[in-house]
């Protein structure tokens, strides 16, 4: 007789899917309604593996309860709000990390974060998504693998792991091979004593896994759990088989596209070449607002002072949530100020040194831009009247 529990609640039927990267999940059926409500953190025990996760809300069909277990506190399932990020030297990778397992009520097991050097620029943003989503964005991948999705993970006591799996070895001598497909590295296994934790993602197994040949390994990167009284089968799926080099392609081409695109955002404030943005319309309001960050548009050496309010496009560069810039200017943005910045300025004429550039010798250029720049100044937009022409003799260009 298997062991089938729920925090002392006798379990009918489970089945458990533990994935190479993320969240163990549970399907539960019960006879009886759980003695624990919703939202409560549990224990799923199955032969000799435990699982402490968080109970959702489930129901009853034909006299059965149906609920699900996730991993953990059933915080990485969850919306979190958006967040900026800014800092001169660096935006601080463990910091991000921290504030995001906080914000998604987890817990994090106490190992430095893999990649804690990493620089994740002077800005990053944090949109309004998924937890889980935001965490895939941040945490590291495998080395030469695709953007598939970070390398962390929930342990069986519901911490949560930044990095890579633990690595253990086991060769189970009662185990029965039911079933073994070497082109898609997955086989189907039982324990007499239901000893399945030692075949938990992270293990490699090593076993005749074909009739009359000799015993080889397999790196187990899930596990699909089936439980029931009478006995207990697992599903293991072998890192790099074809089932998921599929699931990591599809996973490839569908992720993290909220980074390719340009964003309607107007402008809070600016300094110096920096300019500070909010979400304009709908359409951006899953970001946060964005401090700090840089303006690459226009001329070179151009920096424009943009006026509070004014919209422009904002994208990120390379696809990365630390890419943000100011790429583009609104319809009708004109800039309050400019400051240009040239090792060398040609104010036009005809190209040579000493080239005549505008000769006004009746002085009415001269009367015309001083008009201007009184206009100009009694609205509240001082100007400096032009210098590239002469009233009344030749002003060339050195």
């Amino acid at each position: 007789m298997s062991v089938l529990d729920l925090s002392g609640n006798g379990v009918s039927r489970a089945i458990l899917h533990v994935p190479r990267w993320g969240v163990p999940m549970a399907d539960v059926w019960m006879l009886d309604a759980p003695k624990v409500i919703p939202g409560a953190r549990v224990v799923l025990t199955l032969g000799d593996l435990a699982i402490v996760g968080t109970l959702l809300p489930g129901g009853t069909f034909g006299g059965t309860a149906d609920y699900t277990v996730v991993g953990g506190a059933g915080g990485w399932h969850l919306p979190v709000p958006s967040r900026s990020y800014s800092d001169s030297a660096a935006v601080k990778f463990p910091q991000v990390v921290t504030d995001l397992v906080r914000a998604a009520g987890e817990d994090r097991d106490g190992a430095p974060v893999l990649g804690a050097s990493i620089s994740l620029g002077v800005t990053w943003t944090r949109p309004a998504t998924l937890a889980r989503d935001a965490l895939d964005a941040l945490s590291p991948h495998p080395p030469g693998a695709p953007n598939m999705g970070g390398q962390w993970w929930v342990a069986r006591d519901g911490v949560t792991h930044i990095g890579p799996r633990v690595a253990t070895a086991c060769a189970p001598v009662a185990m029965s091979i039911m079933s073994y497909d070497p082109a898609m590295k997955r086989a189907t296994v039982a324990l007499a004593d239901d000893t399945i934790a030692q075949l938990y993602p992270g293990a490699t197994v090593t076993a005749p896994w074909e009739d009359n040949a000799p015993a080889s390994t397999l790196l187990v990167g899930s596990m699909t759990v089936r439980a029931e009284p009478g006995g207990i089968e697992v599903d293991l799926f072998g890192e790099k088989g074809s089932a998921e080099l599929l699931a990591d392609l599809v996973a490839a081409l569908t992720a993290y596209t909220r980074w390719h695109a340009a964003y309607p955002m107007q402008v809070t404030s600016t300094t110096g070449a920096m300019v500070n943005v909010d979400p304009l319309n709908a359409l951006a309001a899953a970001l946060p607002g964005l401090p700090g960050i840089p303006q690459w548009f226009g001329v070179p050496g151009v920096t424009a002072t943009l006026a509070k309010g004014a919209p422009v496009g904002v994208s990120f560069l390379g696809g990365s949530p630390g890419g943000a810039a100011v790429t583009s200017y609104g319809p009708g943005v004109l800039p309050s100020g400019l400051a240009i910045n040239a090792t060398a300025l040609s104010l036009g004429g005809p190209l040579g040194s000493g080239s005549p550039v505008l000769v006004d010798t009746l002085g009415v250029l001269t009367t015309f831009f001083g008009a201007v720049v009184t206009a100009l100044t009694a609205l509240g937009h001082p100007v400096t009247a032009p210098t590239g022409y002469a009233s009344t003799t030749t002003k060339a260009v050195p």
